[in-house]
């Protein structure tokens, strides 16, 4: 017997995989929470973050210093970056460097704008995006497919979005899918 359709939330590399999963498997999920995704991305970043990808390859924890650290915005709290550099600190660097790589790079690599633009215009779901970057959210605005779709961007805040502000994440998200019950 299958299990009904989903709620599919997903962090950064899990925002890609939440999305891909409503554009490949459409009948398994109802919506996707995409929380400052791996995705949409400016082409004209490709050098400079394969540069940080070589660095991450050889020494995971400079290359995540040089990477992730400008991702943190203001009311990001220290523990969190301690906690995430430790994370990093004890992974192997093949395994750091073929994830983001396989992010990053062809064929299946959707980071960039122009392979995921146009990837994501298939998701046939409402989809509740959260982005620091508000440039980034108005491209996945003009992406939507359903008009329950939504996005929020909460300038200043940094990569963590639901670690550094999780009542009001928590708060948005419950009163979104609360909503879904109306069509699309």
């Amino acid at each position: 017997m299958g299990a009904p359709p989903v709620i599919a939330v997903g962090h950064s590399l899990g925002g890609v995989i939440v999305s891909a999963l409503a554009v490949e498997h459409p009948d398994k999920v109802h919506a996707v929470v995409s929380v400052d995704p791996g995705y949409l991305i400016p082409d004209e970043a490709a050098p400079m973050l394969e540069s940080l990808l070589d660095l991450t390859a050889t020494d995971p924890v400079q290359g995540f210093d040089a990477m992730l650290l400008p991702t943190y915005g203001p009311g990001s709290p220290p523990a969190l970056t301690t906690w995430h550099r430790r994370r990093v600190a004890g992974m192997s660097a093949d395994v750091l460097g073929q994830t983001l790589g396989s992010l990053m790079r062809a064929p299946d690599g959707m980071a960039f704008v122009s392979v995921s633009e146009p990837y994501l215009r298939r998701r046939p779901c409402p989809v509740l995006a959260f982005y620091a970057d508000p440039g980034r959210a108005a491209i996945e605005a003009a992406l939507f497919t359903d008009k329950r779709s939504k996005v929020v961007s909460w300038e200043g805040a940094g990569h963590w979005l639901h670690q550094e502000r999780p009542a009001e994440f928590n708060a948005l998200v419950d009163a979104w899918t609360a909503s879904l019950s109306e069509p699309g």
